[in-house]
């Protein structure tokens, strides 16, 4: 594989001969990916099991209240076999479900091909940690941050843009993110054999300035956990976050899908409100 892969405009071409081209393959499917051309076959820089996270989209920040904020899943998180994970739609009620539904189903070769090139296409495999594409900061206020992580099988490749898909004028990188995200969207939206993801860990969090809900729709449940609210660990601006795994993670699932958002929780006379969340593949929680 000799000569040069093609980059985004203003981004300098590259050897394929390179110790780190992007060159995968799926295990499962059996697909092998290339950084150059559809599908030629290659020399892999790493071995990817069947689960192994490959690909990570979410969103940081904006002008929102914590509370929604730290309720928020990642938009997509795809594995090396093909599977995608994102999360489901929600009832437009109130108060809302405490929980939201995560979907998984498989991509096909095609599809895979398609992403990894673009991957390769917003040059993530060439960023150094995290690069951060704030050229539309200064055009739009209150925005998320799109978060993009490519994992290699040994180092995480991340680009976050500010404001993708609303600043009017954007770099080339940003659009070759957009890009991608559009292709993952596109696969997603073609799934027929997507099934409901039951999660191996739950995440929970409470804090002191999370406000009690309205008592017209407030309920009270028992405590979930096997630890008081002052011994969960403590995290950042008065919150605490606890990650609980394994067949306690069942439970709380259950408990947690009965309830809620103006479910509160009783502790020794106490109410206090709950966030939780199932953590998607590959997620640490309580970040």
């Amino acid at each position: 594989m000799n000569g040069l892969c093609r980059e985004p405009d203003g981004l300098a071409p590259r050897p394929t001969g390179m110790k780190k081209t992007l060159t995968i393959t799926i295990l499962t499917l059996g697909l092998t990916v290339s950084a150059c051309g559809a599908g030629e076959p290659g020399t892999m820089p790493s071995d990817y099991a069947p689960d192994d996270v490959v690909l990570t989209i979410s969103e940081e920040g904006g002008f929102a209240p914590v509370e929604m904020i730290l309720r928020r899943s990642p938009r997509y998180v795809l594995q090396a076999d093909g599977r995608l994970y994102a999360p489901g739609a929600v009832p437009a009620i109130h108060p809302g479900p405490m929980l939201t539904p995560i979907f998984v189903g498989t991509l096909d070769d095609t599809q895979m091909q398609e992403i990894f090139d673009l991957i390769d296409g917003a040059g993530l495999p060439e960023i150094d940690g995290r690069l951060d594409e704030n050229s539309a900061v200064n055009n739009v206020a209150d925005a998320t941050t799109t978060v993009i992580t490519y994992f290699d099988g040994e180092t995480e490749h991340t680009l976050a843009v500010y404001a993708l898909g609303i600043a009017l004028e954007t770099s080339d990188r940003a659009r070759s993110a957009a890009d991608l995200i559009d292709a993952v969207d596109r696969a997603n939206g073609t799934l027929t054999d997507a099934t409901e993801y039951r999660p191996t860990k739950v995440e929970i969090r409470t804090g002191d300035r999370m406000g009690l809900p309205d008592p017209e729709f407030r309920t009270t449940e028992p405590w979930p956990l096997a630890i008081a609210p002052g011994e969960m660990p403590e995290g950042t601006h008065g919150w605490r976050c606890v990650i609980v795994e394994g067949p306690p993670a069942t439970d709380l699932l259950e408990a947690f899908g009965a309830a809620n958002q103006a479910t509160v929780w009783e502790h020794e006379g106490v109410e206090y409100p709950l966030i939780a969340r199932g953590l998607f593949p590959g997620e640490p929680g309580c970040a």
